[in-house]
C-alpha cells in the first residue's frame, strides 16, 4: 500500500464503512451491506454497488484451514470492483491463544484497496473448506474487521465470533 506521505493524490483507502457481513443466503461467503461502497486508490475516487456473495472465499486447497488452526483472509476491491481474496498462512489455534504466534496480514492484491479481514479459526475436527463450509458451522469462528478503521497489527489471538 501506498504511504499517504509519498503520494500527492492521497493513498489508498475506503471513504465509507463498507460494513461486511456474513451473506444471508450463502453462508459460505461475505457481503458488503452499503449500497455503494467508496474507496480510493492511488487518489482516484472509485464506486461498487453490493449485494449477496460478495465475497467469494476461494474452494480450493490452499485456502482451507486443517482442523486446529486459523488464518485470516483479506479482501480487496480492483477499481473495476473486482474483489479479490488473499490468503494468509494457516497457524495452530495453541500458539495464538499462547500467544507464541500471531496472524500475520497478507500482502494486498496489487493495485487495490484492502477493505475487510477475516479470521476464520477452525476447531471442528474436520477441515473447513473456504466458500464450502457455512461460517456458521458449530465450532466454526469468524471474526469480521472492517478497514475502513484501522485494526490491531498483528492480530495476535484466535476468532472467538460464533456467527448466525
Amino acid at each position: 500500500m501506498t504511504n499517504l506521505n509519498d503520494n500527492a493524490r492521497a493513498g489508498i483507502f475506503c471513504t465509507t464503512d463498507p460494513a461486511v457481513i456474513v451473506d444471508a443466503s450463502a453462508k459460505a461467503d461475505l457481503e458488503i451491506t452499503p449500497t455503494n461502497m467508496l474507496y480510493v486508490i492511488e487518489g482516484l475516487h472509485y464506486t461498487v454497488a453490493s449485494g449477496n456473495g460478495d465475497v467469494q472465499l476461494d474452494a480450493t486447497t490452499a485456502h482451507s484451514i486443517a482442523d486446529g488452526y486459523s488464518r485470516i483472509y483479506l479482501a480487496c476491491i480492483l477499481a473495476a470492483g473486482t474483489i479479490s481474496v488473499v490468503v494468509g498462512p494457516a497457524v495452530l489455534n495453541t500458539q495464538l491463544a499462547s500467544g507464541e504466534a500471531v496472524l500475520a496480514w497478507p500482502v494486498p492484491t496489487a493495485d487495490s484497496c484492502p477493505f475487510c479481514g477475516i479470521v476464520v479459526t477452525n476447531a471442528t475436527g474436520s477441515a473447513f473448506v473456504a466458500g464450502t463450509t457455512t461460517l456458521d458451522t458449530t465450532s466454526i469462528f469468524c471474526d469480521i474487521y472492517d478497514l475502513w478503521a484501522i485494526p490491531a497489527a498483528p492480530i495476535t489471538g484466535i476468532a472467538t465470533t460464533q456467527q448466525t
